[in-house]
């Protein structure tokens, strides 16, 4: 039986301007140097760590739903995980998820008033709670 799941658990998270990915594998601080590889690209990153695992390197490899600065990306190996911030190429918009393909709309911009592009494109008008 093949087993689907992943090797290690991923999480991320996002701020106005950056993407946090953080992937949980234990003890990549103390790996010698070139076992843990990333590589980032506009709309791209890839991650591959020499863990010893028996079916070999961990890849993950992610079309990402915006654009990224690839020079200002910066990642950090941890005790626990690896940890990789990526600056979005455009500040001030809020992905819908990680992935292309993964969310419902893309991208939307989050105006100074805590609104939206898409409210904005709707006429500003926002629902209203009875």
């Amino acid at each position: 039986m093949c087993d689907t799941r992943e090797r290690y658990r991923r999480q991320w998270y996002q701020s106005y301007d950056s993407v946090s990915v953080e992937v949980f594998v234990k003890g990549t601080k103390g790996m010698p140097e070139g076992k843990v590889r990333t590589r980032f690209e506009e709309r791209s990153l890839c991650l591959e760590v020499e863990d010893g695992h028996e079916d070999g390197p961990y890849r993950l490899v992610l079309a990402l739903m915006g654009e990224i600065k690839p020079e200002e990306t910066k990642v950090e190996l941890l005790s626990t995980k690896v940890e990789m911030k990526l600056v979005k190429k455009e500040g001030g918009v809020q992905w819908s998820d990680l992935e292309e393909g993964q969310g419902t709309a893309g991208v939307a911009r989050v105006m100074a008033d805590g609104s939206s592009s898409a409210e904005a494109a709707a006429g500003g008008k926002k629902k209203k709670s009875p």
